[in-house]
């Protein structure tokens, strides 16, 4: 027993030592050392988009939408009737009945209104290392789901200009997750762009893609570098790493 005790002991002693080599030597080179350094600046609560998407969270749990025979229980069935992505307009009629319900309405109405604001901002505290999981995650997974579902009956039923809309408010909450400077964030982020492109190729595959559209969407995508935002992500992976809250937790601080 005594000697994983000693063993514990050492390595607890060699860590901190090694951590603060670390942050000493980040000093030095004049990288950053603090998260509140390398973070865009917070959303001003009149433009954050951060209580609608905790509506939508508190949404995607109600029983008529997740329950047994909720609103995605109705569209896996759907889906399994309906593999070709272009819909017939019985079949866009089925689709909009589950969509046009109460609770999914509800929340694509939210979800853009949402990713009209100036961004969003949930105010993760990085103080003790890294933050607790976001909530706004899972909400605005439930959020794409049914915008790819919008896109599809739009664009099925001849509303380009609908359809095109809803893929644009998909690329604009795709970059709510830069307020934290995490690879975690960036990897969400990273999945909701990618569920944005597939939108924009299905409208593009199915002729629903406006000349008016695919221009704004092209200067979008012209104008998307990612590399500075990877850049403070690995920053930010460093920072909290070394950060003082690993240094309590090996003393044994809260």
């Amino acid at each position: 027993m005594l000697v994983p005790v000693i063993s514990f002991i050492a390595w607890n002693r060699w860590t901190l030592h090694a951590l603060a080599s670390a942050q000493a030597r980040y000093r030095s080179a004049g990288l950053p050392t603090t998260v509140e350094s390398i973070r865009p600046p917070s959303v001003p609560d009149a433009g954050n988009a951060a209580p609608l998407i905790e509506r939508i969270g508190v949404l995607r749990e109600d029983p008529a939408f997740a329950g047994p025979t909720g609103t995605f229980e109705r569209l896996d069935t759907f889906k399994k009737a309906h593999p070709a992505y272009r819909l017939d307009p019985i079949a866009v009629k089925q689709l909009a009945s589950i969509l046009d319900d109460p609770v999914p309405g509800e929340i694509l109405a939210l979800t853009r209104a949402a990713a009209a604001m100036d961004g969003y901002d949930a105010h993760p505290r990085f103080e003790k290392g890294f933050p607790s999981p976001d909530p706004g995650v899972a909400a605005l997974r439930t959020s794409f789901q049914l915008l790819e579902w919008h896109v599809r009956m739009t664009a099925s039923s001849g509303r380009a200009e609908e359809a095109c809309a809803d893929a644009w408010t998909m690329f604009a909450a795709a970059e709510f997750s830069a307020q934290q400077p995490t690879m975690l964030a960036m990897f969400v982020r990273l999945v909701r762009l990618d569920a944005a492109l597939d939108a924009l190729e299905k409208l593009a595959a199915t002729q629903s893609l406006t000349p008016e559209w695919a221009a704004r969407f092209a200067r979008h995508l012209h104008g998307l570098d990612l590399t500075p935002d990877l850049l403070r992500a690995l920053d930010g992976e460093r920072i909290l790493g070394a950060s003082p809250a690993f240094e309590d937790f090996l003393r044994g601080q809260p």
